[in-house]
């Protein structure tokens, strides 16, 4: 059976805090839940991740002010490192309480990430008219 509506899924904290509940339904309406222990979030998330990135063998274009307003989660601490097996790339890692996050780009990324980071933390005072 196929359908044009999208399930809705909820996402939640177990009361005990030691599970992330995902609520959804099937095609047909049955109700499923997963309980994804909260030590192991970023192993699901790059695991997603890498299904996306599967899925299509170039992202859309993604100019420097022009992405859409989406959901997103403030991060508690950020890094940048070199990947050893990958001289050509480089890793940014993100902290979101007890999980690490780490997604890699391209060295050729580097510069025109430097540009943005520098625009974006510029004083507005300084910022062109």
């Amino acid at each position: 059976m196929t359908t044009d509506k999208t399930p809705e899924l909820e996402i939640k904290l177990s009361p005990n805090g030691e599970f992330v509940v995902l609520r959804s339904t099937t095609d047909n309406c049955t109700p499923v839940a997963l309980n994804i222990p909260t030590d192991i979030i970023g192993e699901v998330v790059v695991g997603l991740l890498g299904a996306a990135a599967a899925c299509s063998s170039a992202p859309p274009p993604i100019g420097a002010g022009q992405t859409p307003e989406l959901p997103y989660v403030m991060a508690g601490g950020f890094a940048l490192s070199d990947i050893s097996d990958r001289p050509d790339a480089f890793a940014l890692t993100f902290g979101f309480g007890q999980t690490l996050l780490s997604i890699g780009l391209s060295r050729k990324a580097l510069g025109h990430l430097g540009k943005g980071m520098m625009a974006a933390s510029a004083d507005s005072s300084t910022k062109p008219s």
